[in-house]
Formats: C-alpha cells, sequence, structure tokens
C-alpha cells in the first residue's frame, strides 16, 4: 500500500509540473525574450536579412528622373538653422553615373509626378538604390504615364552590433527621419503631386513625415517647414509590411496627423508574418502590434474612407521579404492603380470610390 501511494504521489507530482512547465516557460518568454527570438527578429523583422536577393540595376538610359537624397551623414537635428538641413543630393546621369548635385537643383527641377521610396533596415547605401530602383521598375511596370520623377530617400540603416539593440536603435533613427523626411516634403512645390512608398521601417519614417509635414510633433520636437498650407496637393502613401504600432495613425496615435495632407492610403499587411508576430519585443515595456501584421486599427471615419487595406499573406506567405511583396501581383495591380490616379488632375473631392476594388 505504501508503495503504490508513494506511485500515486509521484505520478500526480509529474502531471503537476507538466502543468506548471508551460506556465514558467511561457512567462519567462514575456519577461526575457528566447535566444531564438530574439535572433529571429533581428536578423530578419526589420533586417532583411533572411530576404531574396534583388536584382536590379539602374538602366543605362531612362526617362524617368532619378534622384538620391541621403541622411547617412546627419545625426540628431537641432533646427539652428531653420532654412537648411545638409541632405545628400545626388542625380542618376541615365549612363550608370550619379552625379552629386544639391537640394536646390531637384527643387527646381522639371515638375513630375514623384514618387519617394523609403527602404527598410539593414540596408547599404548600395542596396538602398538597387532595392529603391527595383520596386519602382516593378510598381510602374507598363504605366501608361508620362515620365516619373523617383526619389530614393537612404538612411543610415547598417547593421550595428548586438540585435535587439540594431532594432531599437534604428526604431529611435526612423523618429528622426520622419523629421528630416517631414522638413523636405514641405519644401517640394506644394502643386507637385508625390506619392510615398515605404517598406518596414520605411513605412514607419513614411508615416512620421507626413505627421511632421501637418504640423505634428516628434520626440516631443516640432520641425520648421516651408510650404505647408492647405493648398498642398495631397500625397498619396503606400505602407508594406510596416514595422510601427498598428494604432498610431488614429486619434491619440503618435502619427495622428499623417491625414492632414494624406490623400489616400494603401496598407499590405501579412497576418502570417513570422517576425513582425513579434513586433512587440521592439519595446522593453508594453506589448505593440504590428501595423503590418494586423494593418492599421482605430482609423477615423475620414481617413478610413480613403484608406484600402489588403492582407496578402495568401499571394506573400510566412515571411517580411521584400521581394516577396514585390512578387505579389496583387499589390503590384493595387499600386499601379494608386499611382494611376496621380496622372490625371487633382482630385478634389475625397471620395473612396475611385479608390475600391
Amino acid at each position: 500500500m505504501r508503495t503504490l501511494a508513494f506511485i500515486m504521489r509521484g505520478t500526480a507530482g509529474l502531471v503537476l509540473l507538466a502543468l506548471i512547465s508551460p506556465t514558467c516557460h511561457e512567462i519567462r518568454a514575456e519577461t526575457r525574450p528566447s535566444k531564438e527570438s530574439d535572433s529571429a527578429i533581428g536578423n530578419t523583422v526589420h533586417g532583411e536579412a533572411e530576404q531574396e536577393p534583388i536584382n536590379a540595376e539602374c538602366p543605362t538610359t531612362t526617362d524617368d528622373d532619378v534622384w538620391l537624397i541621403s541622411t547617412r551623414q546627419l545625426g540628431c537635428p537641432s533646427w539652428n538653422n531653420e532654412s537648411h538641413v545638409d541632405l545628400k543630393v545626388s542625380q542618376y546621369s541615365g549612363s550608370g553615373d550619379w552625379t552629386e548635385s544639391g537640394l536646390d537643383e531637384l527643387l527646381d527641377s522639371e515638375s513630375r509626378q514623384t514618387i519617394i521610396y523609403v527602404h527598410g533596415n539593414r540596408v547599404s547605401a548600395d542596396e538602398a538604390i538597387t532595392r529603391a530602383w527595383a520596386a519602382f521598375s516593378v510598381l510602374k511596370g507598363e504605366l501608361a504615364a508620362p515620365p516619373m520623377r523617383l526619389i530614393i530617400w537612404s538612411w543610415p540603416s547598417d547593421q550595428i552590433h548586438g540585435q535587439l539593440r540594431d532594432i531599437r536603435d534604428k526604431a529611435f533613427r526612423t523618429d528622426l527621419e520622419g523629421q528630416y523626411m517631414g522638413w523636405f516634403l514641405s519644401q517640394i512645390d506644394a502643386k507637385t503631386r508625390v506619392s510615398l512608398i515605404g517598406y518596414s521601417y520605411g513605412a514607419r519614417i513614411a508615416t512620421g513625415a507626413m505627421h511632421v509635414l501637418g504640423g505634428g510633433t516628434i520626440c516631443g520636437r516640432s520641425t520648421p517647414l516651408a510650404h505647408a498650407s492647405g493648398n498642398r496637393s495631397p500625397i498619396q502613401v503606400v505602407l508594406i509590411a510596416a514595422a510601427m504600432d498598428n494604432y498610431w495613425l488614429a486619434p491619440g496615435g503618435c502619427h495622428d496627423r499623417f491625414s492632414s495632407f494624406a490623400d489616400r492610403l494603401l496598407v499590405f499587411y501579412n497576418s502570417c508574418d513570422p517576425l513582425l508576430k513579434r513586433y512587440r519585443l521592439i519595446e522593453k515595456r508594453g506589448r505593440p502590434v504590428a501595423l503590418g501584421y494586423t494593418g492599421a486599427r482605430g482609423l477615423d471615419d475620414d481617413l478610413s474612407a480613403r484608406t484600402k487595406q489588403c492582407d496578402v499573406y495568401c499571394s506573400v506567405g510566412k515571411t517580411h521579404s521584400e521581394a516577396a511583396f514585390l512578387s505579389s501581383a496583387e499589390v503590384v495591380q493595387c499600386v499601379k492603380k494608386l499611382l494611376l490616379l496621380h496622372v490625371v488632375p487633382e482630385v478634389k473631392e475625397r471620395r473612396p470610390s475611385n479608390f475600391e476594388g
């Protein structure tokens, strides 16, 4: 009997241990990221290290006007000189070379429909050009439109030591980039039709810039603006796998002034993205959810009517790969339709009917 009782107590103990162990593991996982999670999010959620290579060299000839703006040499903005930011500007010659230029030359260049592409994290200066041109080539495709102006926004996203340190430091950097880009957007002629396309952390920069353009502050700082008036041509925005909190565009969110000059918003998210699923690791406290994982939440009625959101997990799959998004027919066709809206004269009424489908 004693032996039987001993066996029963031992069995009960093992069952209890089996029930407790997953709970303990769950608690440890929430309080301290596992090496597997740390490595995974560090490698690809904001990084693209797992991505398929994108091969698209700049063409030797092009009718499009291609520019490169780099902030890789800039630190935190002080705004001591409110009339100038030392952006590094280059123009593509069309013969395979880049020519150093200046912001005034870019702003004085022939007015064209303008697309600004913002890359994600862990992208070198050279790769930023390759990725932007690849995206532009795919998304524009055989679009029946006059020559456009492509602006590649190259920000300091090279990998730094430490997985979580890298993604957290780059998250802080996107705040600075939002200020720089917001300032730049305010310099563009108000009549210019502009489309912003941001991937991963680049999406976070794009919405931050729009927030600044609308008079919002970032990190408690306001940004000096020019030509920011109600007469500005509204800007169309495309967010791809956005590495930003899903409520930031909602009233009271960090980028809630986004809609001030936004015309239409196109959001591509992936509910099967295994890396944005771990987006919460970006914050030391709290459990933020990525917009690129769930779509934008809490939008007011006005912005919601001008927004189209697409969960493209069926065509993209379980990946955070930029190449996978650019290979999706759904993504490409929706962006082309959005770009076509800017080929015609400015739309005066903000009605969703032209954007549905």
